[in-house]
């Protein structure tokens, strides 16, 4: 038993409803409604340095405890402050150097550290068509999977992609988030003069709500990106498959390193306490 899911089961008699994250709001493990753990989430890189090592905050029905440098346990409980130090302390002799140790450098900093895989993907005559990819070494299996599930986002959508959108589609089988961008090439002899197409990039799905709160940025570049897809893909459609698959792995390549430029943190506001009472008011 690894010590997350071991500290989990320690304080689940007490705290049945628990998460442990990291300072950039990467979920490692929560007993907390999904809904709940979004609500949360977002508000933690920005108060968890007000926490000293080893002390608690207690807001409503939450409780947050940081237990080393980078790493919190949340609780929902109506439990009395004097049983929640109690239950704390008893963590803290229990699992702080473990924790420390097994977590001692700083977690993730940008999108592209936490990306797994990319593909580009085109609805062509015979249905969705895999083009590029990384990493290169993807098993095919695995490419056609995803491919094939960004896809058959446009089912019954009778106009297509034709209107340019992110979604997040869970990947559970890779344990990862999907951002998925669907957008249009326009090419004559394809039905309707344009062939739909998707940019998909899987990353950790605990990173889920930092990546919720990135979506414009997201957006932003995959827009950009979808124009030189489009572009790349007029220019090259005459050319052999492997010879788009190369010139296409490079405009993934490129679009990686822009993922760099996203920060997982959010911009610390000076109504972050009032806001995150105002969301706690709907917590159960």
């Amino acid at each position: 038993m690894s010590y997350l899911s071991e500290m989990s089961a320690f304080i689940h008699n007490v705290i049945p409803k628990h998460a442990f994250l990291l300072r950039n709001g990467e979920i490692l493990k929560s007993t907390i409604s999904e809904n709940n753990i979004l609500i949360i989430t977002p508000f933690i890189p920005l108060i968890i340095d007000d926490i000293p090592v080893g002390q608690f905050i207690h807001k409503k029905k939450l409780y947050i405890f940081r237990l080393s440098k980078h790493f919190v346990i949340l609780g929902l409980t109506e439990l009395q402050n004097s049983v929640a130090d109690i239950l704390f302390q008893n963590i803290s002799e229990r699992y702080a150097n473990n924790i420390k140790t097994q977590f001692s450098n700083p977690p993730a900093e940008t999108v592209k550290s936490i990306l797994k895989s990319m593909i580009f993907s085109m609805s062509k005559e015979t249905g969705p068509e895999p083009i590029a990819w990384r990493p290169t070494g993807m098993k095919e299996t695995e490419i056609l999977n995803i491919s094939m599930k960004t896809m058959l986002t446009l089912t019954g959508e009778i106009n297509g992609a034709n209107k340019k959108m992110v979604s997040m589609q869970p990947f559970l089988q890779y344990d990862a988030l999907g951002i998925v961008y669907l957008f249009q090439i326009p090419f004559k002899g394809a039905r309707g003069n344009a062939f739909d197409s998707s940019i998909t990039l899987l990353v950790n799905y605990s990173d889920r709500a930092i990546i919720y709160e990135k979506h414009n940025e997201l957006e932003a570049i995959l827009e950009d990106f979808s124009i030189l897809f489009a572009d790349k893909y007029i220019e090259y459609a005459e050319q052999s498959i492997i010879e788009q698959r190369t010139v296409f792995t490079e405009l993934l390549k490129q679009l990686e390193d822009e993922m760099d430029k996203i920060q997982l943190k959010i911009n610390k506001s000076d109504l972050i306490m009032g806001e995150m009472l105002k969301s706690l008011k709907g917590l159960k």
